[in-house]
């Protein structure tokens, strides 16, 4: 179907009501990756028109920086309205974007090749309801550019390695064969690999000279890895009939884990530069920590990275569909950042032995309890405000690890008032 005919069909069924059973139907095979591109539109335009009733719309533009401005220039009689009713826009509008955000997610899930205007066309519909400013517009302009590039690079490796073993081989600097037996896909933003026993060892460990125990073993696992500015994820299948259905459903999810790592290489690139994160990190590589203020530079360098790294993490489990505790990043755990880096107190660092012991256990204490403040406040965040998992994070989007206690009480305590 031609894409403006799409456009078009969408726009027509938008104020169409489909039943609650046949709703939840649907929301099962969008689930399982069934969903065909009109059954999805019936569902998004269902939820548009109860996001509608639920949220009064706008309909004029709306930029929070600009409007506050206003707000603290109004007289002093009139400011405690005037700062209620930015508030009410201002938090109205976030969930607006969050919401687009997640719809724009989902379309692209269904169809990765979505033509530019179809999805144009779609932040146009919120930002007319909720007006959107030119800012946050070319926020996801931006990353519907980036995400596009990523595409086109997926896609031209497709066209250039159409034989899957030539396509591993590139990636891996290893040499696969048709004696090796493994399954290819094409995501959004990242190739997967799935294989099963000795292939999936031979490919996770070429790939990041692991040691595969996972693999080796037959348990389910995968990872996601870039490689060639690629984002490759490698996930193992378990053959044997007793854990095909388990398998199925185990490994969709860890699928959607990975793959949300590969979303989050660009979006934690974008609101925070990652990449710059680390180099001030790997920068110290060579340093000799003679000296506390040596000691001090590179641990201020290392806490942003680390709990960039969890945050990461985290979101990626939860849109997976599984809760985790802080418990996962503590030490000698499977996500012990600190540890990866070799940050212990008695690693053999610095001559300054006492400093470095002292810096250390500092850090690891501050990590510990933003990590943990940061988790129990967006479980706090989805139950209260009773929002799915995929629109809490959305709304975090541009929000650093250390900032989700703030920005969810600001949230917990709007919708609060809005319900009295």
């Amino acid at each position: 179907m031609p894409e403006t005919e799409k456009i078009s069909q969408f726009e027509k069924i938008k104020n169409r009501v489909i039943n609650f059973i046949d709703f939840v139907r649907l929301k099962q095979k969008e689930y399982s990756g069934e969903i065909s591109f009109e059954e999805l539109s019936e569902v998004l335009a269902a939820e548009f028109a109860e996001f509608q009733n639920s949220n009064p719309q706008l309909n004029e533009e709306f930029d929070p920086k600009v409007q506050f401005e206003l707000v603290k220039k109004t007289p002093k009689e009139v400011r405690k309205k005037a700062l209620d009713e930015f508030k009410t826009k201002f938090e109205t509008q976030k969930l607006a974007l969050a919401e687009c955000r997640v719809y724009l997610e989902r379309l692209i899930r269904q169809n990765p090749d979505l033509k530019r205007e179809f999805l144009d066309a779609t932040i146009e519909k919120f930002a007319r309801g909720y007006g959107f400013s030119q800012n946050q517009k070319q926020i996801f302009k931006d990353l519907l550019d980036k995400y596009q590039e990523k595409r086109s690079e997926i896609i031209d490796l497709k066209e250039k390695y159409p034989n899957k073993y030539d396509l591993l081989n590139y990636l891996t600097g290893l040499n696969f064969g048709p004696q090796d037996n493994f399954e290819i896909f094409f995501d959004p933003m990242s190739i997967t690999f799935k294989a099963s026993g000795e292939v999936a060892y031979k490919i996770s460990h070429g790939i990041e000279n692991k040691k595969g125990k996972n693999f080796w073993n037959g348990e389910i696992g995968g990872f996601h890895k870039i490689l060639k500015e690629i984002s490759v994820i490698v996930i193992p299948i378990i053959t044997s009939d007793e854990f095909k259905t388990i398998h199925s459903i185990a490994t969709r999810r860890i699928h959607r884990h990975e793959m949300e790592h590969a979303k989050n290489s660009m979006l934690h690139e974008y609101f925070f530069g990652f990449n710059s994160l680390k180099s001030n990190v790997l920068k110290y590589r060579d340093v000799e920590f003679d000296d506390e203020s040596k000691i001090s530079s590179y641990l201020n360098d290392v806490y942003p990275y680390v709990l960039t790294r969890a945050r990461d993490e985290f979101i990626s489990y939860i849109i997976q569909g599984k809760n985790v505790s802080q418990k996962i990043f503590s030490r000698n755990y499977i996500y012990d950042y600190l540890g990866t880096l070799g940050l212990y107190p008695d690693a053999p660092y610095s001559i300054l032995g006492d400093v470095w012991r002292k810096k250390i256990t500092e850090l690891e204490v501050r990590y510990q309890d933003t990590i943990k403040k940061s988790i129990a406040a967006f479980y706090l965040l989805r139950k209260d405000a009773k929002l799915n998992s995929e629109v809490a994070v959305a709304l975090l989007t541009d929000k650093e690890f250390s900032r989700w206690p703030i920005e969810v009480k600001r949230i917990i305590e709007f919708s609060r008032s809005s319900k009295r």
